[in-house]
């Protein structure tokens, strides 16, 4: 962002559903985040800072921080599909690695 790159609209919009539609701590998370960016980076437009905290939360998300937020639930059906393609695939792997599937905790990882 110091540079003046910044997430563009199909990056998170397919990822993370709306703000007025995401779990109470998850939107106050994203605010949180989007007012940091809009203090650090006062140029950046409204739609900027939003789709930054967003990005921001998927990063927390991604590194298990947040976790019990019902980040899937947060989701879209869009990204949930890809992620659900993808457990099957790492899971397909998985098993012919070590002839047994991932368990449902370790799928929640993801």
């Amino acid at each position: 962002m110091q540079h003046g790159h910044v997430i563009s609209n199909d990056d998170v919009d397919a990822c993370l559903l709306p703000n007025d539609q995401l779990h109470e701590q998850q939107r106050q998370l994203t605010q949180y985040v989007e007012q940091l960016v809009k203090r650090h980076f006062p140029t950046l437009t409204a739609e900027d800072a939003r789709r930054e905290g967003h990005y921001v939360v998927m990063g927390f998300f991604s590194i298990g921080v947040g976790v019990e937020m019902k980040r899937r639930e947060n989701m879209t059906s869009l990204f949930m599909s890809m992620l659900a393609a993808f457990i099957q695939i790492v899971d397909t792997h998985y098993n012919k690695l070590f002839n047994t599937h991932l368990t449902t905790f370790e799928q929640d990882f993801f």
